[in-house]
């Protein structure tokens, strides 16, 4: 993590390595889960090849719950972020706990969140001081890390439309979102589903597979796009990945093998 001072940061280092401790000592045991899906994909503002993100959901059948975790990293040009996030939810998709990290430029912020009688409760920290927010939570709210798989389990199908209330972790707050599957499609030798989505604002276009894997996100308006490559090489190329993070964070060095593109065979993206 680079900062102008030294002073600087030594404190931001020190907080970002708290804040993964806490987060790998709390979800720890999830470790054992069942990965269901691991992944790399670059991040490309315009053509450019500017950060990359890893991807890792996995579900604890003992304990019915589901686990996301990602970690993300840009360079100057897409904004010098890097971003993480620890998530469970249970098996009907009801928010359980999350943590969440970012460093935007010299910018600190921490959230870390639990849930309980579809009230949440957290502590929103810019790594000086810290805010608790409390609020109850509207009928259906789920985390928006697990949309792609809370469409599954409501089933996926040409002209099938979800709305929903998602809770966007980087800032704890509930949106309205909509999601339209517009049609059906092969890509890279995959059954495959274009999505139109609005979420805070937003629309962006993604491509799902039958088993809820993203593939690819694309907001034209923002000429953002994501793209799942089959190694970690073609994501991380030109960056610095600190091994000792992707420990904490995931437990190991993610592979990112497991996935469909990559079981395909295919020539990807």
């Amino acid at each position: 993590i680079c900062c102008k001072k030294a002073a600087f940061k030594f404190f931001v280092v020190r907080i970002f390595w708290h804040i993964l401790f806490v987060s790998s000592f709390l979800l720890g045991p999830f470790a054992k889960a069942e990965v269901m899906f691991e992944g790399y994909y670059q991040i490309k503002l315009g053509s450019v090849h500017s950060g990359f993100v890893i991807q890792q959901y996995s579900f604890d059948n003992k304990k019915k719950l589901f686990s996301s975790t990602y970690y993300i990293k840009t360079n100057q040009l897409a904004g010098d972020i890097t971003e993480s996030l620890k998530a469970t939810a249970n098996d009907k998709f009801e928010p359980v706990s999350y943590q969440y990290t970012s460093k935007t430029g010299n910018t600190i912020k921490t959230i870390d969140a639990s849930f309980k009688n579809n009230k949440m409760m957290a502590v929103v920290s810019d790594g000086k001081l810290g805010n608790k927010v409390e609020f109850d939570l509207p009928k259906g709210t789920f985390l928006s890390t697990f949309l792609a798989y809370m469409m599954l389990s409501r089933g996926i199908s040409k002209g099938k439309v979800y709305n929903y209330k998602g809770l966007a972790e980087e800032d704890a707050k509930v949106y309205d979102g909509k999601a339209l599957i517009q049609q059906q499609e092969d890509k890279y030798n995959l059954t495959a589903y274009k999505i139109l989505n609005e979420f805070k604002g937003t629309k962006f276009i993604s491509t799902m597979t039958d088993k809820a894997e993203v593939l690819d996100t694309k907001s034209p308006v923002q000429q953002i796009e994501t793209v799942l490559v089959k190694t970690p090489a073609e994501a991380t190329k030109g960056f610095q990945v600190n091994s000792k993070t992707l420990r904490l964070l995931f437990g190991r060095v993610p592979s990112g093998k497991i996935n469909q593109l990559t079981k395909a065979n295919s020539k990807g993206p």
